[in-house]
């Protein structure tokens, strides 16, 4: 699939009223240390982003799933990444 030049302007150009914004997400920390090819890095990565609901979803929270990158690679050198047992739910604030 291609995108015109429209459609990469649009989605260059996206405002805050043009996504999904998310209420919550759940992030783990996470070390490129799989096996003895790793690369050491660590950091922090998306565990899930979810969207308050009324109505009760296939999700564990029975929220809405969002999309987001859930890949857990490595972004310096693509490899599998550990998920430590390091994880925190951040919550967006009222004011933004």
């Amino acid at each position: 699939m291609t995108l015109s030049n429209l459609d990469v302007e649009r989605l260059q150009n996206l405002k805050l009223e043009d996504v999904e914004v998310l209420d919550y997400a759940y992030l783990t920390f996470a070390t490129c240390s799989t096996n003895s090819d790793g690369c050491g890095w660590s950091g922090w990565i998306i565990e899930a982003a979810f969207k308050a609901s009324d109505s009760k979803h296939n999700t564990y929270t029975g929220d809405k799933l969002l999309n987001a990158d859930y890949s857990q690679k490595c972004p310096k050198c693509d490899g599998l990444l550990f998920r430590t047992e390091v994880s925190c739910r951040l919550d967006k604030a009222k004011e933004q």
